[in-house]
């Protein structure tokens, strides 16, 4: 649904009427249509869109927006924009494309948040308050960490207060190695091409660093919610066993797990079930929220196929079955154009219900419906722990291991699929969680 589309947008209620949809996730990429310029904001539109959804009882995942600023901000402070390992400043466009110790991007994406907060803590659709979205999206290791010398400077303050002392750092990192001991902290920088990419404890602090930054960023706006709706959940979309992010650090930081599945057409079955345990075990003893997932086909592979009839019921099954309480999925009407408008939406480009991706959508939310709350919030029991440690994958693949072809992920989904060909219950767990609920604990690499 968007602002510029008010014509249909009551066509759009009456359809989700028809598909027994509940819950609708709006604004998160929003920001220039509620913040024209810094000076101004413009909510009406959110307001009657709102307004309209409470009206037919269909309740709102309220975005925050910021996932990607307007041009006008990274025009009025180009500091904003982050530096990469070149040490080159990005240009504008993209999404999370900020760098994350920006005290102007910090101070606008708080006060948008706020704003938010305050104009809509009664409003009788509200449900759920979605943080920006995938953080870090796009990146692969540390492909968009901003290399500016602010970050550089905040990762030094990082060290310091991890190490204390250089001969502490300097002893976990055993940089006497080539000579390579640190005798003054300015002389510490991140990890680049053009510099230190031998030493392991370097790339490996610095990941933890980017990974706590950009929680930083999430509880940036997160505190400002909470200090307004307190009895409101507060979340962002998760992606599974995504690299650049420790998901164990950040899941104390949301009221509830939140994740986007998108297998593709080759995944095995036991590979996306490993991901919805994975996401299941951040918090063991609620459900968990199926954020997105594509009614039909996606548009980011080599080729991508329509799914298969009766996929989508499988699917979101599959999720139900290991903790999920929603089947939600990304997105109701299809883009009429720009970077996805060949992905699925509900509602495709015919625009009406005569489709099979409608008949099928609309299929699984009357069982939805008819299966009923306490079974949508039962949690699944396992008497077996797969142990999986992000900073484990990072120290594996950051080391010149005997292997290159020796891959975290692929080691923990082989232990995985020989349990789950065996139809054993499994939890994925944390090295921190407590281990007496289990019979057996395994732990890969």
């Amino acid at each position: 649904m968007g602002y510029a589309d008010e014509d249909i947008w009551r066509e759009d209620i009456r359809l989700m009427k028809l598909a027994q949809v509940s819950l609708v996730t709006v604004g998160v990429f929003s920001w220039v249509s509620l913040q024209p310029d810094e000076a101004h904001f413009t909510f009406d539109w959110l307001d009657r869109m709102l307004d309209l959804l409470a009206e037919h009882s269909i309740g709102v995942c309220l975005g925050t927006g910021t996932a990607a600023q307007p041009a006008w901000l990274s025009q009025h402070y180009p500091d904003v924009l982050p530096v990469d390992a070149q040490g080159r400043r990005r240009l504008h466009g993209q999404r999370q494309n900020y760098c994350p110790t920006s005290p102007d991007f910090l101070r606008l994406a708080r006060q948008l948040a706020s704003r938010l907060a305050e104009r809509y803590q009664n409003h009788p659709a509200l449900q759920i308050w979605h943080v920006s979205n995938e953080y870090y999206g796009g990146a692969t290791d540390q492909g968009i960490a901003c290399h500016c010398t602010r970050c550089a400077a905040h990762f030094r303050r990082w060290l310091q207060d991890r190490y204390q002392t250089l001969s502490a750092l300097n002893r976990a990192w055993v940089t006497p190695f080539w000579s390579h001991a640190y005798t003054d902290w300015e002389q510490i920088n991140p990890p680049s091409p053009r510099g230190e990419t031998s030493i392991q404890g370097l790339s490996l602090d610095f990941h933890r660093f980017l990974s706590d930054i950009y929680l930083a960023c999430f509880r940036n706006e997160a505190d400002a919610i909470r200090a307004i709706t307190p009895n409101i959940p507060v979340t962002t979309n998760f992606m599974g066993p995504f690299k650049a992010l420790d998901y164990h650090q950040w899941a104390p930081h949301v009221d509830l797990v939140a994740w986007d599945s998108y297998p593709t057409p080759t995944d095995h079955p036991s590979e996306i079930a490993f991901r919805h345990d994975l996401m299941r075990g951040l918090k063991r003893d609620t459900p968990w929220l199926l954020m997105e997932q594509t009614p039909g086909q996606v548009h980011w592979l080599p080729t991508n196929p329509l799914k298969r009839p009766g996929e989508v019921r499988r699917l979101s099954y599959q999720a139900l079955g290991h903790g999920a309480n929603s089947a939600l999925f990304f997105q109701w009407r299809q883009s009429r154009g720009s970077h996805e408008m060949y992905l699925s939406g509900i509602v495709g480009n015919a625009g009406h219900e005569h489709t099979r991706i409608f008949r099928e959508t609309t299929h699984l939310g009357g069982e939805l419906t008819h299966l009923g709350r306490d079974y949508l919030q039962s949690v699944p029991r396992a008497r077996v722990a797969l142990l999986f440690s992000w900073p484990n994958w990072w120290a594996v693949e950051y080391a010149t291991r005997p292997s290159q072809q020796v891959r975290y992920i692929d080691q923990m989904q082989r232990y995985y699929r020989a349990l789950w060909e065996r139809h054993i219950a499994v939890d994925v767990i944390a090295p921190a969680d407590a281990f007496d609920a289990y019979d057996l604990i395994i732990a890969p690499l």
